[in-house]
């Protein structure tokens, strides 16, 4: 090992550590399994059931069922209004004033022109129904087992008052008296999390934090270290934790290959490409391909002129015997037959008379420069400079026919 690894979820390309204790955000999106258990809840609420209990040992997952039951309740205010107490609201003395807490917290303005209502066990129930407005209020309770005999008298008075439903979770309730509640519509009892539902919520902790289903794990390490948990996913997460720091290790050591969309995130996390360093590399202009001749391009900064075109030298005979035609007619009605006679080939320079007009509106069209090969060299054309972007030459030879 040439290296130490002192950030295991760097090595491993993860943004936090999927098994914290903490509950991950959104939990809608993080919790796995628990069908059966939410369905439940999800028919207390359809069915306006008064009462009901979730059971089951620690670690077994009731509070986090808890919390995504009351984070779906968020989503509708309109409908909904919940008191949510756990072991450390029941701990306080005033158990009436935690119930009563959402009413109080929405009419905290009032608080600064109105004293204060006090709220006892005789008139708890008008409260809730008054402040309620028509909507569903919920009292949902974790770690029910701390619930002392007079608080469990409140909630069966609470229990009368119209679209008041309670929820109760705790490891047992035997030893408690709850006849009184008549029937439990939920019946809850979370035992021991399952191989598909434990290794679902492995892989939506994992990709919430970047990870890629349930790497660097494999399904042989997660069922043997369920069976060293129970089953407990509690105790599953704890052993994820101290596994994963294991495979960091290995992965480090070159023993374990990341996935592809990992390899790629490290590279651009190590090696930061720039424009200058590495400059964009243009693909090249595919170019029209003709028998033979070579290609001229031209790229003017003129608006009118900025398209690139190509088009190949060798002209076409048809159209270069007409141009010829042409180019012959005009130069006979220059010169006189007399001047036809004593015409001799010389090297000089021919006058300005003799040079071939040029149309210049015909030119600033054009964009493309036919270079003839092979033919008899005609007379240069005068031709105003322009100013070119680029210059791109591809010379092709000509094919033997």
């Amino acid at each position: 090992m040439d290296e130490l690894v002192l950030n295991w979820t760097k090595e491993l390309a993860w943004e936090d550590n999927p098994f914290k204790k903490q509950f991950l955000e959104p939990i809608e999106k993080t919790i796995g399994g628990y069908e059966k258990e939410r369905q439940k809840l999800n028919l207390l609420l359809l069915n306006e059931l008064p009462f009901g209990t979730i059971t089951g040992q620690e670690g077994m997952g009731k509070t986090l069922l808890l919390k995504w039951f009351t984070s779906q309740l968020d989503k509708h205010p309109e409908k909904f209004i919940y008191a949510y107490l756990d072991k450390k609201q029941l701990a306080d003395a005033s158990f009436i004033q935690n119930i009563c807490s959402p009413f109080k917290n929405k009419h905290s303005l009032a608080k600064l022109f109105k004293k204060e209502e006090k709220i006892t066990k005789k008139n708890v129930s008008e409260y809730i129904l008054k402040n309620s407005e028509h909507k569903h209020f919920l009292i949902i309770i974790d770690d029910a087992n701390l619930l002392s005999k007079e608080d469990i008298e409140t909630l069966e008075q609470l229990k009368q008052v119209p679209k008041v439903q309670i929820i109760l979770a705790g490891k047992s309730f035997d030893k408690m008296n709850l006849k009184s509640f008549e029937k439990d519509n939920l019946g809850i009892d979370i035992k021991k999390m399952d191989f598909p539902s434990g290794r679902d919520m492995l892989k939506r902790r994992i990709e919430s934090v970047g990870g890629s289903d349930i790497w660097p794990f494999s399904d042989k390490i997660i069922k043997d270290i369920f069976g060293l948990g129970d089953y407990n996913p509690k105790k599953i997460l704890t052993l994820c934790q101290e596994r994963a720091k294991e495979l960091a290790i290995e992965v480090k050591q070159g023993k374990i290959k990341p996935p592809e969309h990992r390899l790629i995130k490290i590279e651009h996390e190590e090696h930061e490409i720039s424009y200058e360093d590495h400059p964009i590399e243009h693909p090249p202009v595919e170019k029209k391909r003709k028998d033979d001749g070579f290609v001229v391009k031209f790229t003017f900064k003129d608006d009118e002129e900025k398209k690139s075109m190509d088009a190949m030298a060798v002209p076409d005979e048809t159209e270069e015997i007409e141009k010829t035609k042409e180019e012959e007619k005009k130069s006979a009605e220059k010169k006189t037959a007399k001047e036809q006679k004593e015409e001799k080939p010389s090297k000089k320079e021919k006058t300005p008379e003799e040079k071939i007009p040029e149309k210049e509106e015909k030119k600033k069209e054009e964009s493309i420069i036919d270079i003839n090969l092979g033919y008899e060299e005609k007379p240069k054309k005068e031709a105003k400079p322009r100013k070119m972007e680029a210059f791109d030459i591809d010379i092709r030879p000509k094919k033997k026919k």
